[in-house]
């Protein structure tokens, strides 16, 4: 469901979803990108991975989803010390857990019941139907749920506000790129995207424990040991990328990367099943932007990454001030 041609079947609804979110965008007064793309990702994950048909219980979800991912240093005490979620902040938190898996264990009771499941191209109904879930119980079909919708919206929405940030403070690149948007050129965004995702990688380390002994230059590594590559310093290395901080997409046009050079979505069999969808909802989502808005940074200074439990995002929410095209 995230590869090929069942990704192209979410384009129209990525493409509505965008031109909402531009349309609560603020013309004239600095306002931060990231709360908006957020929104856009989630809503566009929830109709992919589980489409909830009652309203309120969409609507809920909706609301739940961002509060589970704000976890900060005193949030993550309770997962030390479990009675903390007995008191305060953690027993809200908590709350919060239990009341979205009421909501996830509902819809998997209403769609293994559904006489409509044949149909339905949801992510859920999927699963249902592979029968993979026959040999365990709900709770595992509700870790798949959750692991998607968590991981397959906060990232994407944190990369496609990076991308529109380096964007807005490029004005030979952002004419390139809405020259593109406006002659449907996608290998040109696509290479936006990637160079933005280089310069500002979401995720910085993806952590592998070895199987057997490995050399990695002067090291000697031990089996059973974790190993994290760190992203952001082989994305940095002018050895793979000359003039490493310069935002030039060009590099993904005139060359491929060598391989393991390029990781935003990590490497090997556990790369990120959802990257195309990713780089497809961005892709849309940045054409919108550009064929209707103009934006200019709202300082002079680059946003700083900040981090936001795995990810990383404008240390400022990437304010920009939005002008209308004609």
């Amino acid at each position: 469901m995230l590869h090929g041609e069942s990704v192209s079947k979410y384009e129209e609804l990525v493409r509505d979803q965008a031109r909402k979110m531009i349309d609560a965008w603020p013309s004239g007064k600095p306002f931060p990108l990231f709360p908006y793309t957020q929104s856009l990702a989630l809503e566009v994950i929830l109709h992919a991975v589980v489409y909830l048909d009652d309203e309120r219980d969409r609507n809920e979800l909706r609301s739940l989803i961002p509060a589970i991912l704000d976890v900060g240093a005193l949030t993550e005490l309770v997962w030390i010390a479990p009675w903390l979620g007995r008191v305060g902040p953690w027993k809200r938190y908590m709350e919060t857990l239990r009341r979205t898996d009421d909501l996830l264990f509902k819809a998997i009771d209403r769609r293994r019941r559904d006489p409509e499941l044949e149909r339905r191209e949801d992510i859920l109904s999927l699963l249902i139907r592979s029968g993979e879930d026959e040999a365990r119980d709900d709770r595992w079909l509700r870790d798949q749920l959750m692991t998607l919708i968590l991981a397959g919206h906060d990232t994407t929405a944190s990369g496609l506000a990076w991308t529109i940030e380096l964007l807005a403070r490029a004005p030979r690149t952002l004419a390139a790129a809405r020259a593109a948007a406006e002659t449907g050129d996608t290998e040109y965004l696509e290479a936006v995207i990637s160079e933005a995702l280089r310069l500002r990688p979401v995720v910085h380390h993806v952590a592998r424990t070895l199987k057997k002994p490995v050399t990695v230059g002067p090291y000697d590594l031990p089996a059973g040991i974790m190993v994290a590559p760190a992203i952001g310093l082989v994305h940095g290395s002018p050895r793979w990328y000359p003039a490493p901080e310069e935002f030039r997409p060009e590099r993904f046009i005139d060359g491929s990367p060598a391989p393991y050079t390029w990781l935003p979505f990590g490497g090997g069999v556990r790369r990120c099943p959802g990257a195309a969808f990713a780089i497809m909802e961005m892709r849309i989502a940045l054409a919108e932007m550009l064929l209707r808005t103009h934006l200019v940074p709202a300082s002079r200074r680059p946003e700083r990454p900040r981090p936001r439990h795995i990810n990383t995002i404008p240390g400022r929410g990437g304010r920009v001030v939005l002008e209308w095209r004609r």
